[in-house]
């Protein structure tokens, strides 16, 4: 089944009230005391005095040296004022412990996402709350949203990420560069030397090659094989798919990390 792109488009907003809390509906499975906070989406607690590392489901958040990766592991850091509950007993393939938690009233992954201290990830039974918050973040510019989240504010430019082909015709990956995202600037000419195209995950980075110019009104694709690049076409060169074919999200950053446009897409129905 082909993929079919949904819009979903930022626009600038300045910074509201704080996200409301919200709590797991669920008991936890399991009780833990914090060690430490490793980054935005990730903890180091003890539990009957064994450590154990958290990785918290249905978000992520931006990688250590990324722009807003200091502030969103503060964000969770000031979230937890108690004992944790954790809700799910099993594990990724690093041994850590996938869960919702909870710390108090506050629901640690719901209150990331609200924060614009993280994205939302999908494949978890709740993918549409968690797409609902990251939306209503993205459109007020909370956290990493906001114009100024790498430095201060600068006027956006007119560049977009206008579609993306995450599943063509065939197996992906016997033509990987009939997956592609297609970015398109609507202003004057710019260079994208050192800006970013990423997807929902980790792992998946783009950097546009230094001296790259998108001319005014152009579109480039960038494709997920490898090939020689050109004006209108770029090459991920990645060792598997990047975009998921039930649903993921694009998003292009400019080379200080500021969120310049993001896609949101879902499996066509």
């Amino acid at each position: 089944m082909r993929s079919t792109a949904v819009f979903v488009l930022v626009a600038a907003c300045s910074a509201g009230a704080a996200p409301t809390a919200s709590t797991v509906p669920r008991a936890a499975d399991q009780v833990a005391s914090l060690v430490r906070v490793e980054d935005g989406d990730s903890l180091l607690v003890e539990i009957d005095g064994i450590e154990e590392r958290v990785r918290l489901i249905g978000i992520d958040a931006p990688e250590r040296g990324e722009c807003h990766a200091d502030r969103s592991a503060q964000n969770l850091q000031a979230a937890i004022a108690s004992s944790i509950g954790l809700v799910g007993p099993e594990r990724d393939r690093f041994g850590r412990i996938l869960s919702f938690a909870t710390s108090g009233d506050t629901d640690l992954n719901l209150s990331a996402i609200q924060s614009g201290s993280a994205i939302a990830t999908l494949g978890h039974p709740r993918a549409a709350e968690f797409l609902a918050a990251e939306s209503e973040a993205a459109e007020r510019r909370l956290g990493m949203w906001a114009e100024d989240a790498c430095g201060a504010t600068i006027p956006l430019p007119d560049v977009r990420v206008w579609s993306v082909e995450a599943d063509p015709p065939g197996r992906d990956e016997d033509s990987p560069n009939a997956e592609f995202a297609a970015v398109t600037n609507g202003g004057p000419p710019i260079d994208l030397t050192g800006w970013v195209l990423r997807d929902g995950t980790s792992s998946h980075r783009f950097r546009f090659p230094s001296g790259f110019v998108l001319e005014s009104g152009a579109t480039v694709l960038v494709r997920s094989g490898c090939g020689t690049p050109t004006p209108t076409d770029l090459y991920w060169c990645s060792e598997e798919p990047v975009w998921g074919n039930q649903g993921d999200i694009a998003l292009l950053l400019d080379e200080r990390g500021t969120v310049v446009s993001h896609l949101r897409y879902t499996e066509a129905s």
